[in-house]
C-alpha cells in the first residue's frame, strides 16, 4: 500500500489532521481527523504491504488484542482506499 503524496499528517494542537494539498486540494473538499493509532497506522503504511503487516505493527506499538487491531486496520485501509488517499 502506498499513500497519495497529496495528502499529509499534520499534528495541531494534540490533534492528528490528515490535510490534502496539491490537485488533492481541488477535488478533495476538507480534512480527515485521525486518534493516534490511525497516526500511527498513516505513518507506517508505506512499508507495509499488506494489512497483516500493519496489524502486527499495530499489535507491537499498542496493546491491543490481534482481532480487534485486524477489523480496525482493515475498516482504516478500506476508508482510504474508498476516498482515494491510498493505493493497493
Amino acid at each position: 500500500m502506498k499513500k497519495v503524496e497529496d495528502f499529509i499528517l499534520r499534528e495541531i494542537a494534540g490533534e492528528y489532521v490528515l490535510v490534502p494539498t496539491g490537485s488533492a486540494s481541488k477535488v478533495f473538499d476538507g480534512i480527515i481527523t485521525f486518534n493516534e493509532q490511525a497516526a500511527f497506522l498513516w505513518n507506517n503504511i508505506d512499508e507495509c504491504e499488506t494489512v497483516e503487516a500493519l496489524v502486527k505493527k499495530l499489535t507491537d506499538e499498542y496493546d491491543v488484542d490481534e482481532e480487534v487491531a485486524k477489523r480496525d486496520v482493515e475498516v482504516f485501509v478500506s476508508q482510504l482506499l474508498a476516498a482515494g488517499i491510498i493505493n493497493k
